[in-house]
């Protein structure tokens, strides 16, 4: 399965980026291949030698996994192609038009619909639809609608790193906007429709949450984590929540289906046993999945939960990486624009810098303990001695566990971080652990408030959030919870992650006990560097100090004065930027009378209307 998705996320990034057919890619390597020939000669040993360790590279990549990545990739790459085609053609005529579609209400939410069309020529395909007000009350999910509407085409991104709307609406599969210009008409009603009834439980839900006696805050951040509704009338709600690095907490992801297992678990084992329960629960995962919408973290969640599940009821081995792999393949091979969304990225990277990272640090840690606690016993030291046994107490394991964990999603997550919101939260570290033993009561607590509307179990879901929202306040407010920092190039992503795999393999291999051959070779190796590097101390120094010097001297050499044209939609503005890094900026924006000032968004920067 990996091999599988690894071939089709090149076919994909090379449809993306490079929009080239990756089969004449393959075409001219397999050429310059056929036509090189190499000569036989003599290996003679050596410690650094990249053909001696180019071999293992051969081991992994057989014939039979380079033929599935080279398929895979091609046909990811020939989807991604063609669906780019279609999105640049398929409506390009109607573009400031008016259209009359008919189709079904898919998905719906308070300022828009999502309109799977049955009209012949466009059949299949997706549509924003913005409807007038007084038609939001008579649609809802499953409804099949004819509407005549302007056409929009979604506008492309206009400025380097801004915001580019046509890809947003891919990752949703959807061609354009249609801006209603008249009435809708409903041909056919969604009695029976399996989508419209599961809206009526998202909806019976909600109004089971508003006959809680909880605050409207509260309601608020308990909708976001039950049903992943985000759409907060207290915007400071997911401010704080986002400075405070909390913002996954309130996205429906694995945490939360973890505790959707653990509660139907519970309930269905009274009732159908514990083999058949299995079944039940991933049947309430999907509708769960139905609910929230099949956004990019609930889907992966949901997945790799029913693969877990289902696995252990046919009494099978459940892998982790494997399932994950399934997962991201299926997603990627229903909308392959999905590669792009914020959501997926975050999704899987988190998960993937839980199951690696924190083995390793654990094995590092105890390593250390251990070396510091045969020396406190050997010298008799005992405030070492009293340190290291609180350190051994089962509950400052479990806080220390939870820190690795943290400290190994935060920088496995941290370009994509960098890359979407030119931030860097350093507040997760303290706020985020006290959050994860929150979350747990209220998603159990929560969920037997829906089902069973008991004050004093309301009152105690009112304490948590409460508390969580003390937590998110405590962790926004702290000094320096989030600097910002320039967008890094792809070179420098890939450099960082190569860095990253290379430092915790090497660390890992450096602390195993009974090593192989590879393993061995690959220690000597650390060994002879090390060596070196003390030979060669006086010499590196001098180096280091040179470069510095000449980092400082080129950023003491004035700068030439540049002047930026940013298209902004309703007109330009004009950046210029002094050779002493001095930022003016001429018709930036912004009402006298408005609540948004721009002024206070950027400082060390001079605003002229």
């Amino acid at each position: 399965m990996l091999q599988q998705l690894f071939g089709y996320i090149i076919g994909i990034i090379m449809g993306l980026y490079c929009k080239i057919s990756i089969a004449f890619l393959y075409l001219f390597l397999l050429f310059i291949y056929l036509l090189s020939k190499p000569k036989k000669e003599k290996i003679k040993f050596k410690l650094i030698s990249i053909k001696r360790y180019s071999r293992y590279i051969k081991i992994i990549f057989t014939k039979k996994v380079i033929f599935i990545i080279v398929i895979s990739s091609i046909i990811s790459n020939s989807i991604v192609l063609f669906q780019n085609y279609k999105y640049k053609n398929l409506y390009k005529d109607y573009d400031k038009k008016l259209v009359q579609i008919s189709g079904i209400i898919v998905k719906q939410n308070k300022n828009y619909y999502i309109l799977k069309v049955l009209t012949p020529k466009y059949k299949n395909t997706y549509l924003l639809v913005r409807p007038i007000e007084e038609n939001n009350k008579e649609l809802q999910c499953g409804n099949e609608v004819l509407i005549i509407g302007e056409f929009t085409l979604p506008a492309k991104q206009r400025n380097y790193k801004g915001f580019d709307y046509e890809n947003y609406l891919k990752k949703e599969k959807v061609y354009g906007v249609i801006k209603i210009k008249g009435d809708i008409k409903i041909l056919k009603n969604s009695e029976f429709n399996f989508v419209a009834v599961i809206e009526k439980i998202k909806v019976k839900i909600e109004n089971r949450i508003e006959e809680l006696s909880l605050s409207n805050v509260e309601k608020e951040v308990l909708k976001a984590f039950i049903i992943g509704e985000k759409d907060f009338n207290e915007q400071k709600i997911m401010q704080v929540f986002s400075k405070a690095n909390l913002a996954h907490i309130l996205a429906i992801s694995g945490m939360h289906i973890m505790y959707i297992i653990i509660f139907f678990n519970f309930l269905l084992y009274k009732i159908i046993g514990r083999h058949y329960s299995k079944i039940g629960i991933s049947l309430v995962i999907i509708i769960y999945m139905v609910i929230i919408g099949f956004t990019p973290s609930i889907t992966r969640a949901g997945i790799v939960g029913i693969l877990s599940i289902i696995s252990n009821f046919f009494y099978r081995k459940s892998d982790t990486f494997q399932n994950l792999s399934f997962s991201l393949l299926i997603m990627l091979i229903y909308n392959p624009f999905l590669i792009q969304d914020t959501g997926l990225q975050l999704s899987f990277f988190s998960i993937m810098g839980i199951i690696i990272f924190p083995k390793i640090l654990k094995t590092i840690y105890n390593e250390h303990l251990e070396r510091i606690k045969n020396i406190a016993i050997r010298k008799n030291l005992r405030y070492k001695k009293a340190i290291i046994k609180v350190l051994e107490k089962r509950i400052i394991k479990k806080i220390i566990e939870l820190n690795f964990v943290a400290i190994s999603v935060n920088f496995m997550i941290l370009p994509i971080i960098m890359v979407n919101f030119n931030k860097i939260n350093i507040t997760n570290f303290f706020s985020g652990i006290l959050a994860e033993f929150i979350v747990g009561p209220i998603m159990i607590i929560g969920i037997i408030s829906i089902f069973f509307n008991i004050n004093i179990f309301t009152r105690i879901l009112s304490f948590f959030i409460c508390f969580l929202l003390k937590i998110a306040e405590f962790g926004s407010n702290m000094p320096f919870a989030q600097i910002n920092c320039v967008t890094p190039s792809i070179f420098q992503i890939f450099l960082y992650y190569i860095l990253l795999f290379g430092f915790m393999f090497l660390l890992k291999i450096y602390f195993t006990k009974n090593v192989n051959l590879f393993q061995k070779r690959i220690k000597n190796l650390i060994s002879l560097l090390y060596y070196k590097v003390n030979l060669n101390k006086n010499r590196i120094i001098s180096t280091v100090l040179i470069f510095f010097i000449l980092f400082v001297c080129y950023k003491i050499i004035p700068k030439d004065l540049k002047i930026y044209f940013i298209d902004v939609g309703q007109g330009d503005s004009t950046l210029i930027v002094t050779p002493n890094q001095k930022s003016i900026l001429i018709d930036g924006g912004g009402v006298e009378n408005s609540n948004f000032d721009i002024r206070k968004k950027h400082f060390g920067t001079i605003f002229i209307r």
